[in-house]
């Protein structure tokens, strides 16, 4: 579904994003990156639908290669692969079913966009993608009435009108509180399970990951040096992950 081969980003000032990573990733996993800040999460995570160009390397979804793509087929590739960031990136005094619908843009010419000509079948996929967040009930409501967790939600299903093959997140639940986490991850967790979508996420949380997902990949300055089970990523090798900053990210999952 999707490979990294050898892939390598240093940025202009010298700093190393990620360095020589070769990874295959299967159609409908769970992905959670785990890792101290700087580890190179977000940086290989944007590399997939290149917000980050990389240095060095090739990225592949679905055997198409992301980082030789012209623009005009990056635009394409990223119309397959939803996006959620921890701000939500909605629009405030927007309507519900206003901010989820633009996750039709990729796939409509811009002038139509730009004139807001969706279609019944757009307006079709924002009512499915709300019901799959349990949001139904808030299609009419201005995005900045909701809860950060709601919000979340939408943003979700933002990404999920465009019948992504992927979804990437990038610490999606990183404000919000540890109700909210749940119900997020949830939905994000059935709704790949459902549609069979590939979920590859960033989190903080070390619990999170062991909870929801399938396979934790652990970074650490830039490289994997964890590729494994929930269940194998034990204490001893989360250490390794983090050093000596295991003990005190431990406490903080454990409050």
């Amino acid at each position: 579904m999707i490979t990294f081969q050898n892939v390598s980003k240093t940025y202009p000032n010298g700093v190393v994003g990620v360095r020589d990573v070769s990874l295959t990733i299967n159609r409908g996993e769970f992905i959670v990156l785990i890792g101290l800040s700087g580890a190179g999460k977000s940086t290989l995570l944007r590399t997939i639908n290149r917000l980050t160009e990389t240095t060095e390397g090739v990225v592949l979804v679905d055997g198409e290669s992301v980082t030789g793509a012209s623009s005009r087929d990056v635009r394409r590739i990223r119309g397959t692969i939803g996006m959620i960031f921890q701000s939500f990136n909605l629009v405030g005094v927007s309507t519900v079913q206003r901010n989820v619908i633009v996750g039709r843009l990729a796939h409509m010419p811009a002038w139509k966009g730009s004139l807001g000509l969706f279609s019944k079948a757009d307006y079709a996929l924002v009512d499915d993608a709300l019901s799959r967040v349990g949001l139904s009930d808030k299609l009419f409501s201005r995005a900045d009435q909701l809860s950060g967790g709601q919000q979340q939600r939408v943003a979700i299903a933002r990404a999920l009108v465009q019948q992504p093959s992927v979804l990437l997140a990038d610490e999606p639940v990183a404000s919000l509180d540890p109700v909210s986490t749940d119900r997020v991850l949830a939905d994000v967790r059935a709704i790949s399970q459902q549609l069979g979508i590939t979920v590859i996420t960033s989190l903080h949380s070390v619990a999170l990951a062991r909870k929801w997902a399938t396979r934790v990949i652990g970074m650490r300055d830039g490289g994997v040096v964890f590729d494994g089970l929930p269940e194998e990523a034990t204490d001893a090798r989360l250490a390794e992950i983090y050093g000596d900053e295991y003990a005190a990210l431990k406490s903080e999952d454990a409050s």
